[in-house]
């Protein structure tokens, strides 16, 4: 869980937040990273931008957290794959 605080925001922009997952395949090798990352604004009186990516890096996005709060970061992975026996 992560606390926005969208007056905090405003008053520091361009702060960047990363949550990032390394993902391994089934060898046990690397496969990639995916995470959120969150970065201040003034935009819309102050808030976060939350993108979800590879590679990191505050953009503006159209998921944007303008209400002070406690927020949830869900990512649900799934098998793109399947092996029959």
């Amino acid at each position: 869980m992560v606390y926005i605080d969208p007056t905090w925001a405003a008053a520091n922009p361009g702060q960047q937040v990363d949550w990032d997952v390394g993902l391994n395949n089934t060898s046990g090798a690397y496969l990639s990273d995916n995470g959120f990352t969150m970065c201040t604004t003034t935009a819309g009186g102050g808030g976060f931008y939350v993108n979800l990516n590879q590679f990191g890096g505050c953009n503006s996005s159209p998921e944007e957290l303008t209400t002070a709060g406690w927020y949830t970061l869900k990512q649900v992975f799934q098998s793109v794959g399947v092996r029959s026996l």
